[in-house]
């Protein structure tokens, strides 16, 4: 497993510590957003494509100020899911 995986996995987790400490949506997707780039070159497509829709439409969301907490909350196990993929040993 790669030191990148890790790392990555790493600041997943504790970008989503930080949004369960403060609940503020706009870091979340700043923060998730520079890192999506790093999560197209480490994950499946699959999960990426995933994640790349749910992030638009916490995008719109956020322009929209309409935050669904149900849908951060499936974001957030979808954010899980990638974590375990890049920490699958091979």
């Amino acid at each position: 497993m790669s030191i990148v995986r890790q790392q990555l996995a790493y600041n997943l987790n504790l970008i989503i510590f930080n949004y369960t400490q403060n609940n503020n949506i706009n870091k979340f997707y700043k923060k998730l957003n520079k890192l999506s780039t790093c999560i197209l070159k480490n994950n499946s497509n699959t999960l990426y494509y995933y994640y790349i829709n749910d992030i638009n439409i916490i995008n719109t969301n956020i322009i929209n100020k309409k935050i669904d907490i149900t849908f951060i909350n499936d974001f957030i196990y979808l954010l899980k899911k990638i974590i375990l993929e890049l920490l699958y040993f091979e």
